[in-house]
């Protein structure tokens, strides 16, 4: 449940702008033979500039990859005067290929974690009713094994410390793949708040000691959607969100 988001999105991040970049190098061929041929309309399509697909969302960058890949092989025998080979497109579709996995593995690892969490709750459960079973065998060693039954009864004992505060665990994730640390995160309640900043590790900003009750989270960060949402923090465990901020 607490494994660490980073390096996926990292890794996508990077994946991102080797995608970007090579996409840009075959449209510089691709208009480099539509001026030669005098095809204004391909020459106009493949007209590309690195903040055009920067603003893109990740689809949409996957797609116009895939779109300039196809162009290429479509006209391969005639992109020979640039540079343009069968390799060199082989090569191109296989980063398209492994960006468009790599797409969705921030999202995919987040799912792991909220069915970690659930399989927690699974395992818990199933132990409280272990010890359930247990405490009914343990019976017929009162008077046999007085000191084994002693022993079992008192290390059974569940001492209730209290849960009048507890944590909030919230995930941030910036929609293009960009490092989310530092982004401020404010949780309210009536005239409380609390304000905590994306930690560099894991991508979470953690609220701890906060009273248990109806949360409003706000996200406000440069360049990004606001983003707001409502969580009831429960008392006893540790509370997750996830916040996935959008261009």
């Amino acid at each position: 449940q607490t494994q660490p988001t980073q390096g996926v999105t990292k890794g996508k991040a990077k994946l991102q702008n080797q995608t970007i970049a090579e996409t840009l190098v075959f449209a510089s061929k691709l208009k480099a033979y539509a001026i030669t041929e005098d095809l204004s309309d391909l020459e106009e399509k493949y007209t590309l500039a690195k903040t055009d697909l920067e603003l893109l969302r990740d689809t949409e960058i996957h797609a116009k990859a895939l779109s300039t890949h196809n162009e290429a092989l479509a006209l391969l025998a005639n992109l020979a005067p640039y540079n343009v080979t069968a390799l060199l497109v082989t090569d191109f579709k296989t980063l398209i290929d492994t960006y468009a996995t790599v797409m969705q593995a921030p999202e995919n690892r987040i799912n792991e974690k909220k069915i970690a969490k659930q399989n927690l709750s699974l395992k818990l459960n199933q132990n409280t009713q272990n010890l359930k079973t247990l405490d009914g065998l343990i019976l017929q060693y009162r008077t046999t094994a007085t000191q084994f039954y002693n022993e079992y009864t008192e290390a059974r004992k569940i001492i209730d410390i209290g849960h009048r505060k507890t944590r909030l665990g919230l995930f941030v994730e910036l929609e293009d793949g960009v490092d989310s640390t530092g982004v401020v995160v404010i949780i309210t309640k009536g005239l409380k708040n609390y304000t905590q900043t994306v930690r560099s590790t894991d991508h979470n900003a953690f609220f701890d000691s906060i009273l248990i009750g109806t949360y409003t989270i706000t996200i406000n960060h440069p360049g990004y959607q606001p983003w707001t949402a409502t969580i009831n923090i429960k008392s006893g465990i540790l509370n997750t969100a996830t916040a996935k901020l959008m261009l």
